[in-house]
């Protein structure tokens, strides 16, 4: 599966420009429309579900975003007045200890009120032993659309991400992890749409691969996106496993998104500012989130979230 290397200092960063973007398209050598063999607003899977929602552990996400069951978000989230077109951000890697199910630090777009067309697209690290075999970080993206009825899946475990980096992969170990009082690793993160309607996937600078507009057709003008995480329990418990560091937003080393920026439908890079976005943290009593807004040049608008778990039924 590989491995992505990332460095401990946290440099701002832009988007991917749309010239460097077709260079990429100009050089992946096959057709995309027959490979996936689907039209424009068809669903890609046929088969229910797929390996990623069956594992022990994981339901899923819910129609925009809520649980299904003993799932928990700490979450930034625009307002859904406007359409967007990227999002970004660095997150502090960590491998929290996860003994059943899976603990995620993302950044997400999605559009769509009808559940038939809800589409989404999550991307960043995520730790479980279920999927991985081993508690290690990885690099992740999912996407679904149609709220994972029939379609979505989790990295390239069904038709649909189109891999153009030759060697960083979905799936790939991130290697360099923070340690509590100890090196701090940040790993940048890009989700960006491009003037074709693709959405393309970035770490650390790298450009992975995209989802085509045949694949997520509801995103050409997305009205959500978010940062944070999202931690998933046994279905069949209360448990449910920590999220980023393992500590609260105000502990000495909770997990930190840093330069969180994103991109309006004028192509305007921009950060979250009041009134225009919310902070969403369904279970309190076991994860929270913080946003400090602007810090410094180096690290932009920040926030801490994260949590330890455990018994977090209500």
């Amino acid at each position: 599966m590989g491995r992505v290397f990332i460095r401990r200092q946290n440099p701002s960063r832009q988007f991917v420009s749309e010239d460097d973007l077709n260079a990429v398209l100009s050089q992946t050598h096959f057709e995309v429309a027959s490979s996936l063999k689907v039209k424009h607003g068809a669903k890609v899977m046929k088969q229910p579900y797929n390996y990623w929602l069956k594992v022990p552990g994981n339901v899923g996400w819910d129609r925009k975003g809520s649980p299904k069951s003993n799932l928990h978000n700490a979450v930034i989230q625009m307002e859904k007045n406007k359409y967007y077109t990227g999002v970004e951000g660095s997150v502090t890697v960590y491998d929290p200890q996860v003994k059943e199910g899976q603990t995620y630090a993302q950044i997400y777009v999605f559009n769509g009120d009808d559940l038939d067309y809800y589409n989404l697209i999550t991307t960043g690290w995520m730790v479980s032993p279920d999927i991985y075999h081993d508690g290690s970080p990885h690099f992740f993206a999912v996407f679904t659309n149609d709220n994972f009825e029939q379609a979505g899946c989790l990295n390239n475990m069904c038709p649909g991400f189109v891999q153009t980096h030759k060697s960083v992969y979905l799936g790939a170990t991130i290697t360099n992890v923070s340690v509590p009082n100890g090196p701090q690793f940040q790993t940048t993160i890009s989700l960006q749409r491009d003037s074709n309607y693709n959405w393309w996937i970035s770490i650390e600078g790298f450009v992975v691969g995209y989802y085509p507009k045949e694949i997520v057709f509801n995103l050409n003008q997305p009205q959500g996106l978010g940062w944070g995480g999202v931690a998933v329990g046994n279905p069949n418990g209360n448990s449910a496993p920590p999220m980023g560091s393992g500590e609260f937003s105000d502990g000495s080393n909770a997990c930190e998104f840093s330069n969180i920026q994103y991109r309006n439908q004028e192509n305007t890079t921009l950060a979250p500012q009041s009134p225009h976005y919310k902070i969403i943290t369904d279970n309190p009593k076991c994860y929270d989130l913080k946003y400090d807004g602007y810090k410094n040049p180096e690290f932009g608008f920040t926030f801490k979230f994260g949590g330890p778990g455990g018994t977090c039924s209500n």
